[in-house]
């Protein structure tokens, strides 16, 4: 039986090849991100919103919420771009296992702010269809 497909490692693997940033995370960050004020530092965090199977297809519909981390509100805009580009409009890719990813689309990103350590982040929502059955990519 193949595992299952897990798109954090998906996703955290594709920003950390693209962008070349050590500091992206899962779920659960280091704690020695999530720091107060002056001590901020640039990061990334990867989490799944939601991720129903879709009736009848070997996908699921994941979606992804994504938090780009910085200094300023201007730079986590800059970064948050940035991740944008990793996932926006990207075609079907696939894992040797024949798991992966259809076509990745963002949804909506925007700014917010953390509230334990008031650090601006540049929130991106990304849409992440993908196959829980292994299956041939064009």
């Amino acid at each position: 039986m193949t595992p299952p497909f897990d798109p954090v490692a998906a996703a955290v693997a594709e920003l950390k090849a693209v962008t070349g940033m050590p500091a992206v995370y899962g779920d659960d960050p280091d704690p020695g991100v999530m720091l107060g004020p002056g001590h901020y530092v640039q990061w990334i965090r990867v989490r799944v919103l939601e991720g129903p199977p879709v009736p009848r297809t070997p996908v699921r519909k994941v979606v992804l919420g994504i938090q780009a981390y910085d200094l300023t509100e201007a730079a986590a805009r800059q970064l948050g771009w940035a991740v944008e580009a990793v996932f926006r409009d990207v075609g079907a890719r696939c894992a040797a296992s024949g798991l992966g990813i259809w076509h990745s689309t963002i949804g909506a990103s925007g700014p917010d702010v953390d509230p334990d350590t008031k650090q601006p982040y540049w929130q991106i929502v990304v849409n992440y269809p993908t196959t829980i059955a292994a299956v041939r990519t064009p």
